[in-house]
């Protein structure tokens, strides 16, 4: 598989996982908790790109466990950190900033 189609069959999974992130950010009424995810992103590209098994095993392995843990562990970080704060500062503003309608 070229990277090019790898990469687009790596669109949709993406796109669920942002809607999932957009769908709790909304809920909560936060939308710093998107930040918890976007590391996610980095490893679901490992995990599809590992499955396409077209690199070397053992360096394929490596990657994955690197990405997982540095992803793994910068949402935890996030989500221990933003899950029950109040809005980020920017996030507060922006209403204000652009208008209340187009805050929304």
């Amino acid at each position: 598989m070229s990277t090019v189609a790898l990469w687009l069959s790596a669109l949709p999974f993406m796109l669920v996982l942002g809607l999932i992130a957009w769908a709790i950010a909304t809920a909560r009424c936060n939308a710093g908790l998107v930040d918890i995810f976007w590391s996610m992103f980095f490893l679901l590209g490992a995990l599809l790109h590992f499955a396409a098994g077209d690199a070397a095993r053992e360096r394929a392995w490596l990657v994955l466990a690197l990405v997982a843990l540095w992803a793994l562990r910068l949402a935890g970080d996030l989500a221990a950190r933003n899950w029950n704060a109040p809005k980020f500062r920017c996030y507060r503003l922006m209403p204000a900033a652009v208008g209340e309608e187009r805050a929304r």
